[in-house]
């Protein structure tokens, strides 16, 4: 009897498993802000007034949707390191779908100098970093990151909390309005 060998090593179940993993952290990322994104401009285009109350909080719906996508990366893949690729391919395509393959009546501007892909993608990116570093270091029996991870995640971590701020003021605008004092 002639014996046939088991076949290729990479097609295992295990190896099955990681990649829907794998595309379901992506998915996390991208599906939920492109979804708001969808809408916004379904507003726009139908000339609906509620494109106002979709187009201001539209960025914060992004941060939020990445930050929770990227959590569920980290859950999912239980390692810092594939889950903030996952998380930063979601943002890449995310703003493939905003820049470049969209209708040219609402595609994203890119700004005077041609950078603000590269601008949101660095903050988007870094918030998908945070998430995907909460969503695998927070377990109980898990060590906390240290070396390059570490450096990674602080990073990350500035970027996110204080580079659109800064480069706002140094800009001269705001980025967000004056709270009321109660």
């Amino acid at each position: 009897m002639k014996s046939y060998p088991e076949g290729p090593k990479f097609l295992t179940r295990e190896a099955g498993l990681l990649a829907i993993r794998v595309v379901a952290s992506v998915a996390a990322v991208l599906v939920p802000s492109y979804t708001v994104e969808r809408i916004t401009e379904y507003y726009f285009l139908t000339g609906s007034p509620l494109f106002g109350d979709w187009s201001g909080p539209r960025i914060w719906l992004f941060v939020a949707l990445i930050l929770a996508g990227s959590i569920a990366a980290g859950v999912l893949l239980k390692s810092f390191v594939p889950a903030a690729i996952c998380s930063v391919l979601g943002v890449t395509g995310l703003l493939f779908l905003l820049y470049i393959f969209c209708l040219p009546k609402v595609c994203y501007s890119t700004g005077a100098d041609g950078l603000e892909p590269l601008r949101m993608g660095l903050d988007l990116s870094s918030i998908g970093a945070v998430g995907a570093s909460m969503g695998a270091y927070a377990r109980p029996g898990r060590p906390s990151p240290s070396g390059l991870p570490f450096a990674v995640v602080s990073f990350a971590t500035f970027v996110a909390i204080a580079y659109y701020p800064v480069i706002f003021t140094l800009a001269g605008t705001r980025l967000l309005g004056s709270l009321p004092p109660w």
